[in-house]
């Protein structure tokens, strides 16, 4: 049995680092100094969840609205319901109906919260999506 636990702790840790490496690959994608990335992912880790049901294949942290307001929130980000919703639409994955990591990453870029406090920056703020 306890080399069960030790076999399952590191498949925990490979899980992990494959997802911070793909974390990574995508926050410099899209120009998040290092800095600036830890920061931002560290509120993510603390405010989403595991999601461990191989849900469409997916092994790692996720988001729902709920857990995404609480994340911009931390952030000191505000926006509507209505912006929220438009995010979340926009950025999450469908196949496991949540956001992960990537996502939010994109999230971040999308409303200019890359820069580093104290770097001029202008944040965008959502767009309700178009009505139909």
């Amino acid at each position: 049995f306890p080399e069960f636990e030790s076999l399952a702790q590191r498949g925990e840790e490979m899980l992990e680092r494959l997802a911070v490496a793909e974390e990574d690959k995508t926050a410099e994608a899209l120009g998040i100094p290092l800095r600036r990335r830890y920061d931002i992912m560290q509120a993510f880790r603390d405010h989403s969840m595991v999601a461990d049901l191989l849900q469409g294949g997916y092994v790692g942290r996720v988001a729902t609205v709920r857990e995404l307001r609480t994340v911009l929130d931390a952030l000191q980000v505000r926006c509507s319901s209505e912006q929220l919703l438009a995010l979340f639409a926009e950025f999450a994955r469908p196949d496991i109906e949540a956001l992960d990591a990537p996502g939010f990453l994109r999230i971040v870029h999308s409303l200019g919260l890359e820069r580093l406090p104290g770097q001029k920056s202008h944040v965008r703020r959502a767009q309700a999506p178009p009505a139909q």
